[in-house]
């Protein structure tokens, strides 16, 4: 096969690959989030498909390294994530989507180390899943 299909192949693969791991992101983190609280805000979705995307680049960059590395590495960046759209849409403006004052040692009641917790946790099944989403579009690529 020429080289530039080749490529051109793989940015498919690859664009089908971030659309899927954004939708599922998309779904699970509001989904979970309803489950916890009894509701979601369509923000969350928006968090979940960037953070599933960032977890499968964690997966991909950090490859062999050990399970606790690529949760620490995910959490930080969850954390990150939700501190940044905690200070644009709850700070900024003023939607009052969470607020984690009630909890130690939060920042700007937007994040805390309980929740970044959490997202450590989370981030067990989360690249697993981006495991597996990555290896069914590459089975599907190579089928077709």
């Amino acid at each position: 096969m020429p080289n530039y299909l080749i490529k051109k192949c793989s940015k498919k693969r690859l664009a089908t690959e971030y659309l899927l791991l954004f939708t599922v992101g998309g779904i699970l983190y509001p989904l979970m989030e309803s489950v916890y609280r009894g509701y979601s805000h369509w923000s969350m979705a928006l968090a979940g498909g960037i953070c599933l995307c960032a977890v499968h680049l964690i997966n991909t960059a950090l490859g062999s390294s050990p399970l606790l590395i690529k949760c620490a590495a995910s959490a930080v960046f969850i954390t990150e994530t939700e501190f940044l759209l905690g200070c644009i849409l709850n700070i900024a403006l003023k939607m009052d989507i969470w607020d984690y004052s009630e909890l130690k040692f939060n920042v700007l009641g937007q994040i805390c180390p309980q929740f970044t917790f959490v997202w450590f946790v989370i981030s067990v099944p989360a690249l697993f899943i981006s495991r597996m989403i990555s290896q069914a579009v590459k089975n599907i690529f190579e089928k077709g």
